[in-house]
């Protein structure tokens, strides 16, 4: 479905790859001459980043993950003052305390350059590995890290770029990013589809796009 809400015609019919960086896993999918013609998985996510964030510098898992995305950099270029000091709640009561954020850094990007390098890995192993002349686009919530695309050129050797939702005029701002591309492309499927059910569901019942477009609604208001 995340095909529908991030990729162009153009980018599936000359080869493309998409990798959805979720909390715990990371989605690949392949496309070659306008469908999918490989998909992989890699057992590790944006949450094993946040986990290394809460281990090494001793924070709560709901601390380490607001530090990631308000802090975090997988490129030391990127990093402006990297020598300046965040703070870093403590557990349990105890004292916060001041690191660099050179240091953030440096937990950050091993865990994501291992991720990138298991997907290679995958990637490498089809026939259809030198096809993909387009690409990768990223999404999900890891993709959000400060440096991800770039990190991912380095590993990768070819153009990188974000997977922002597309396909809805007015689509309020929230669901532009690539963490909601997965549920955008839902709904736009549904669309594509043209799903009617009143027949099954009876007389006043929503229809398939109107019940996804509710879910997706409460999943934005969670967001804010």
């Amino acid at each position: 479905m995340i095909r529908d809400s991030v990729l162009t015609d153009e980018e599936k019919e000359l080869g493309v790859i998409v990798m959805d960086m979720g909390g715990g896993t990371t989605d690949i999918a392949m496309f070659f001459e306008g469908c999918i013609r490989h998909t992989a998985v890699v057992a590790l996510g944006g949450g094993n980043v946040t986990n290394d964030v809460a281990l090494v510098l001793r924070t709560p898992i709901e601390q380490a993950e607001l530090v990631k995305h308000r802090y975090g950099c997988c490129v030391h270029d990127l990093i402006k003052n990297p020598e300046e000091p965040i703070e870093i709640p403590g557990i349990g009561g105890r004292a916060s305390r001041r690191v660099a954020k050179e240091l953030l850094s440096d937990i950050i990007r091993p865990r994501l350059e291992e991720i990138f390098k298991l997907a290679e890995f995958q990637m490498r192993k089809t026939e259809y590995a030198n096809l993909m002349t387009t690409g990768i686009v990223l999404t999900g919530g890891g993709a959000l890290i400060n440096g991800a695309v770039t990190l991912a050129e380095e590993v990768f050797d070819m153009p990188v770029k974000l997977g922002v939702p597309k396909g809805f005029s007015g689509l309020i701002d929230m669901a532009k990013s690539p963490i909601h591309a997965t549920g955008v492309g839902l709904i736009l499927y549904a669309l594509s589809r043209d799903y009617e059910l009143d027949g099954f569901l009876g007389d006043g019942e929503p229809n398939l796009f109107e019940r996804i477009w509710d879910r997706m609604k409460s999943w934005f208001s969670q967001q804010r």
